[in-house]
């Protein structure tokens, strides 16, 4: 039988994709919920909020979400 060029691809191969994948949501997510604009559009998903004052430290509290 001959080795087709899916049968390479393993479960170690498809989880380091999805792992590379989630991290880069997960800066992307970073970037938004950090930036200060007032309308953002990312891969067909938009938001329109009120970004904190200039002068209002802009760290996040994750605390209530341990």
């Amino acid at each position: 039988m001959t080795n087709r060029w899916y049968d390479e691809f393993d479960a170690t191969f498809w989880l380091t994709l999805a792992g590379a994948l989630f991290a880069f949501g997960g800066v992307v997510l970073q970037a938004i919920l950090k930036s200060k604009c007032v309308e953002f559009k990312c891969f067909g998903v938009s938001c329109v909020r009120e970004p904190l004052p200039a002068d209002v430290d802009d760290e996040l509290d994750t605390s209530e979400l341990v």
